[in-house]
């Protein structure tokens, strides 16, 4: 198993953590499974950052009451001040690109155990070092 840098947007990053999802569950050699863990730990962490940053974007946006609490609608979803504002600097942050240290193995250390899925295959390219 070796180790590489590799260059990611935050969209990027939420895609494929829902593809690790479900590879997660497999049975994996190890190698792969170690491989595997630590890029969901290193994407995860990208994430918090994202998060967080997403949450700033909708206290500033959204409705505020008399009090400065944010006005949710019956169903309990959040009324934004101006749409329009918010949607155009989330896209940004979704475009943040942020370089992070991942795992990498080969096409063979996933072993013929578990079938991959081309979407899952995609989704674990970049880690890959014979894709």
């Amino acid at each position: 198993m070796n180790k590489k840098k590799i260059k990611i947007s935050n969209q990027e990053i939420l895609k494929k953590v829902d593809a690790f999802n479900s590879i997660v569950k497999k049975q994996l050699p190890v190698c792969a499974s170690y491989a595997i863990s630590k890029n969901i730990e290193a994407f995860n962490r990208e994430i918090e950052f994202y998060n967080k940053e997403r949450k700033k974007l909708v206290d500033k946006y959204s409705k505020k009451d008399d009090k400065g609490k944010t006005v949710k609608s019956k169903k309990g979803e959040i009324t934004l001040e101006k749409p329009e504002e918010f949607q155009k600097e989330h896209e940004e942050l979704l475009n943040i690109e942020t370089e992070i240290e991942v795992c990498t193995c080969t096409i063979a250390n996933l072993g013929d155990k578990e079938p991959f899925s081309p979407a899952e295959i995609t989704a674990i390219n970049f880690m890959l070092e014979d894709y």
